[in-house]
């Protein structure tokens, strides 16, 4: 994603070219968007850990 700033449109990278789109570009072409969080919980020891990406 590029970087957000006040007063301008984040722009992104669709996964099949490498130009920047608007979200709402986005939207039309591909439809709703999600993200994907990668994450474990350690608990080998008595205080559990949360890691995440």
């Amino acid at each position: 994603m590029g970087v957000i700033r006040e007063g301008k449109t984040p722009m992104l990278k669709p996964y099949d070219s490498y130009q920047l789109v608007s979200l709402d570009e986005m939207k039309k072409k591909y439809g709703d968007l999600v993200e994907v969080t990668h994450f474990y919980i350690d608990i080998s020891k008595n205080k559990p850990y949360l890691c995440c990406e």
